[in-house]
């Protein structure tokens, strides 16, 4: 069996995400190959990978050349992949992300292509209803990706979408564990420098606007004991962050937020998961997926707060009691809540971290994706 993971990026979740199906793939005995393609720009190195795509980094600031660039490559990468596929032997091909925006172009492309190799996507953010400005374009792009997929997998949630009740074969898979790593002891000292009160709460990894920073900076004015750490990148150049910053300089609580704007490393995201009392996971009602950063989190056994929305987030807390799930945009119950997790006992949750470590795994999920290629016909 061949498999081919396709990754366009080279940051970020699906970024860390592919490199662990990519070696889980590797030890598995009915693997005869697998290859990682990536972006140019990418710092992942191996035999198995090739990076062959163009870089999601380019380096202009201009934000309508940004915006280009972005068009341009969702062209060529999925050229390039056609290019690549049509050199290669028969395989079992993974799209770990994918070009939505140009999908009713280059769906074409690759329906000749069926003929010599199956296609499977990895959905971690299964509601693409809102990747696009118009719900309608989000819908016609998805019916065009999903035309030429074979099998879809997804982790806990399918939301019931047009572009999904077709012949589609969907399975669900765990989304694996991410292994502790060495702390940055200078990023620690950084955060400690600057934490004051007696609690410190994180809204970690990708600065996205879904992350609720907004509620959460009203909610900590009522919360004087605690103070939010904010790290990470901005996922994207319209992401608000100077109105949040403007929120909380009007509102007076520039000494409860530590405010760390940029790119982490896996030392550093490690570190500041392990320096926080509480995670919050308390993302808007548009969240539907799970969250990669859990499955970070998972060896440190952390407290969390979770938004109580249909999401494959929701049923996992759920299911193994790995935190306190809140109604979204409930100020009240979100602040009992908060209080409520400070004043519990820092190992109230290590058995249900323990189970729920037990259920997911790289080897697990690999191991349901290869049984089910084996039900699916090779061209």
């Amino acid at each position: 069996m061949n498999i081919i993971i396709y990754n366009i990026n080279s940051t970020g979740g699906n970024y860390e995400y592919s490199q662990a199906i990519l070696n889980a793939y590797k030890e598995h005995s009915e693997v005869k190959n697998v290859t990682l393609l990536m972006p140019g720009n990418s710092h992942a190195k191996g035999e198995n990978i090739k990076r062959i795509l163009m870089t999601d980094a380019p380096p202009f600031k201009n934000k309508i050349l940004r915006k280009l660039h972005f068009i341009y490559r969702s062209i060529v990468n999925p050229l390039r992949l056609v290019r690549y596929l049509k050199r290669s032997a028969p395989s079992f091909v993974i799209f770990n992300d994918f070009d939505q925006l140009t999908a009713p172009l280059w769906c074409r492309w690759f329906k000749d292509l069926r003929n010599r190799h199956t296609f499977a996507v990895m959905l971690h953010d299964p509601d693409r209803d809102k990747y696009l400005p118009l719900v309608a374009l989000s819908v016609i792009t998805m019916k065009s990706v999903m035309s030429v997929i074979d099998i879809a997998f997804y982790h806990g949630y399918l939301p019931d979408k047009p572009y999904y009740k077709s012949n589609l074969i969907s399975v669900a898979v765990p989304h694996g564990i991410y292994p502790p790593v060495d702390f940055d002891e200078d990023f620690l000292r950084q955060i400690n420098q600057h934490k004051k009160q007696k609690y410190l709460i994180g809204i970690l990894g990708n600065i996205r606007d879904e992350k609720n920073y907004n509620f959460v900076i009203e909610a900590l004015g009522k919360l004087p004991d605690f103070q939010l750490l904010v790290a990470g990148s901005k996922s994207s150049a319209n992401v608000p962050v100077e109105a949040y910053k403007q929120k909380i300089k009007i509102l007076g609580l520039h000494e409860q937020v530590i405010w760390i704007e940029r790119f982490l490393s896996e030392n550093e995201l490690n570190t500041a998961i392990a320096a926080c009392d509480i995670i919050l996971l308390y993302y808007k009602v548009s969240f539907t997926s799970q969250s990669g950063i859990l499955n970070l989190i998972a060896p440190y056994k952390k407290k969390l707060l979770v938004t109580n929305t249909p999401s494959a987030l929701q049923q996992v807390v759920h299911q193994y009691k790995l935190g306190i799930l809140v109604p979204p945009d409930n100020m009240e119950e979100f602040i009992r809540s908060i209080k409520q997790l400070a004043d519990t006992d820092g190992n109230s949750f290590d058995s249900a971290w323990v189970n729920y470590e037990e259920s997911a795994s790289w080897k697990k999920n690999v191991d349901i994706a290869v049984e089910s290629f084996k039900h699916l016909k090779m061209p």
